[in-house]
């Protein structure tokens, strides 16, 4: 076969791919339309890297990569197609927002926690807020989903620690769960091993509590020979303690369970590390941005490419950025979602019209919260009045 016959033959298919990629594109037009609708992002990447693995499946790895390749431009064109309908974005509502004056942050919500009383996460509530009405849950996700539901307007969590890094569990549940942050609090936290009243240390064998403040105090647990058992809690763990009797096991608590719970102190101030400090984050259905507002948080979800990350933070070389952690995004073949927090405040900085010009862009970009922070930190003061 000569190359004038092999080229009819790719005219022909040339032809046929016009055609097709016409209707791809009118298509992708009505998507357009329905995420303008519904309010969805321009960029879904797990549909993307669906369509991706279809089509290269079986394939060799030479024609795959090319097919990668075609794709990309493919997908390119369809977002900038759907980016030309208008669609009224959290960027709008948070600049309508922020032409206001900020309200003054409220001091009582109905606040979901983990655990019982005396637990550090109600601590953090009651540093949080003046005179918050608590309700407690088993489990962080239950926190989560009592503020998703409305069963509670505010939910307070624990998401990282200076000594044992950051609680990957609410990053997760943040991606799950659209809510967001309106405040922070860096709570110092201080453990102490609890335990019946007539209990003595050389009896106890075991010590419960939950798997951060077990690394927190790792140190005084291998010292005198201690089995750590991981519980949901640290103010549970002492309820355990309490209601099973014994006086060879103790758990690692707030000295406000010990009062709480009736049981005794058998070593105050066990942590690794004296500058012990536990960041909160207080979460809310309603978006809202309240006076003080100094930190910006976002999700990310950027493509498996080399330099995606690099050229994404060299966008941001003029802000503070405090945090970078990344969480593998399920169900992907290494995708990950980043999470950024930033020292900023929307209504002073360009932030917000930066967040807007890359979602614009394609960026799927998830916006969490602009909010204050109070902190126990010394030299600091918690400042009720944001």
């Amino acid at each position: 076969m000569s190359i004038e016959d092999l080229r009819k033959k790719i005219d022909g298919v040339d032809d046929k791919i016009a055609e097709d990629y016409a209707e791809r594109i009118r298509l992708v037009n009505a998507i357009g339309e329905l995420k303008r609708a519904e309010g969805i992002d321009v960029l879904d990447v797990y549909r993307e890297n669906k369509i991706l693995a279809r089509l290269t499946d079986g394939r060799d790895a030479k024609t795959a990569a090319h097919i990668k390749e075609l794709y990309s431009v493919i997908f390119e064109s369809s977002r900038k197609i759907q980016s030309e309908y208008k669609i009224y974005t959290i960027y709008d509502e948070l600049e309508k927002m922020l032409s206001k004056e900020p309200p003054p942050f409220p001091k009582k919500l109905k606040t979901a926690c983990q655990g019982a009383r005396g637990a550090f996460s109600h601590i953090a509530a009651n540093k949080i807020f003046k005179d918050p009405e608590i309700g407690f849950y088993n489990t962080f996700e239950e926190v989560f989903k009592a503020v998703e539901s409305g069963e509670c307007e505010a939910g307070v969590l624990p998401i990282e620690n200076s000594t044992a890094g950051s609680v990957n569990e609410i990053y997760d549940l943040m991606r799950k769960y659209k809510l967001y942050i309106v405040r922070s609090a860096k709570i110092k936290v201080e453990h102490n091993l609890i335990a019946a009243k007539n209990a003595r240390l050389k009896d106890i064998k075991e010590v419960y509590s939950n798997e951060q403040a077990i690394a927190q105090c790792g140190n005084f647990l291998r010292a005198n020979g201690l089995k750590a058992v991981f519980a949901e809690n640290t103010a549970q763990s002492v309820i355990y303690v309490k209601e099973s009797g014994r006086g060879d096991i103790a758990a690692i608590a707030s000295k406000a369970c010990a009062s709480i719970y009736d049981m005794g102190i058998l070593r105050a101030n066990i942590q690794n590390n004296d500058g012990n400090y536990t960041r909160f984050i207080c979460v809310t259905k309603k978006l809202a941005v309240y006076g003080g507002a100094n930190k910006v948080s976002i999700m990310v979800s950027l493509p498996h490419t080399n330099g995606s990350l690099l050229n994404f933070l060299k966008k941001f070389a003029s802000y503070n950025m405090t945090k970078l952690e990344s969480r593998p995004v399920p169900e992907t073949e290494f995708e990950f979602m980043f999470y950024f927090d930033f020292e900023a405040d929307l209504k002073k900085t360009g932030l917000l019209e930066l967040l807007r010009e890359l979602s614009g862009k394609a960026y799927n970009i998830t916006f969490i919260g602009n909010y204050g922070e109070i902190s126990d930190l010394p030299g600091n003061y918690i400042n009720d009045e944001f």
